[in-house]
């Protein structure tokens, strides 16, 4: 819920164009800055507290955000044009993306061609299906497929679906290999994300001052390739790489 209210702020305060473009930046940049502050204050709470205490960590974030966005941001309200939400595509939408992940994950414990991996995604894809359907009649559609007209939009939610699968996967698998294999606390695992925060935040700062002068394509092509090269670094990892030859050469390009 915070999430996507903070980013449509971005559009309401800022109306300039260049400006909401800094501006959608730095909010990109510290979300991925936030979740490697994560990293760190979780193997803080694991290794010197409990790990139940993670659960509490939005407490005071919640209680910070209740005390400050009525004092200094104005409201601003949607005008619905059609009578209802649409209920009818967000259920078969998020019932079908709930059952094809599913079926992935049965696939792990089950051989591919078996049913309780092929009645999943089956069944996902076609609750897929029908929600497509829903979307191209409904009077106020979740999804308006003239969403997908537009080339920009399309190509930039394709590119992040696969730069987002590549980004959790590095994060889970890497800390795997730090306590299983290098014998990391998790403590110590936190702390070695650190240069990936830096990283990020050297990246927002040049992002920022660049994107008004050579626009977005250029940056966010130069972007993703130095994100492959991180990631083509880091698959060389193996039972014998150290942190600082192994693991920071590729953590650092995927930072920056």
């Amino acid at each position: 819920l915070a999430a996507p209210a903070s980013l449509g702020l971005i559009a309401v305060l800022f109306p300039d164009p260049r400006e909401r473009m800094k501006a959608l930046g730095m909010w990109g940049g510290i979300a991925g800055l936030g979740g490697t502050t994560g990293t760190v204050i979780s193997g803080v709470l694991v290794d010197l507290v409990s790990w139940r205490w993670i659960f509490f960590v939005n407490l005071p974030v919640a209680a910070l955000a209740l005390l400050l966005v009525p004092r200094l941001v104005s409201e601003s309200r949607m005008v619905r044009e059609a009578g209802r939400p649409d209920y009818a595509g967000a259920v078969t939408g998020t019932g079908g993306l709930i059952a094809v992940v599913d079926g992935l994950l049965a696939a792990s414990t089950h051989p591919w061609g078996s049913w309780q991996v092929l009645l999943p995604l089956l069944g996902g894809i076609a609750l897929l299906g029908v929600m497509v359907g829903i979307e191209a009649t409904s009077a106020s559609p979740l999804i308006p497929l003239e969403f997908f007209r537009n080339r920009t939009r399309v190509v930039t939610n394709f590119v992040t679906l696969f730069f987002s699968s590549a980004f959790f996967s590095y994060f889970f698998l890497l800390t795997l290999f730090e306590q299983q294999i290098l014998g990391y606390s998790p403590l110590k695992g936190g702390l070695s994300y650190l240069p990936f925060g830096l990283t990020i935040g050297a990246g927002i700062g040049i992002g920022t001052a660049l994107m008004p002068r050579l626009g977005v394509k250029p940056l966010l092509a130069g972007g993703f390739f130095f994100c492959a090269a991180g990631m083509f670094l880091t698959s060389g990892i193996d039972v014998h790489s150290s942190y600082a030859g192994g693991v920071l050469p590729g953590m650092l390009l995927l930072g920056i």
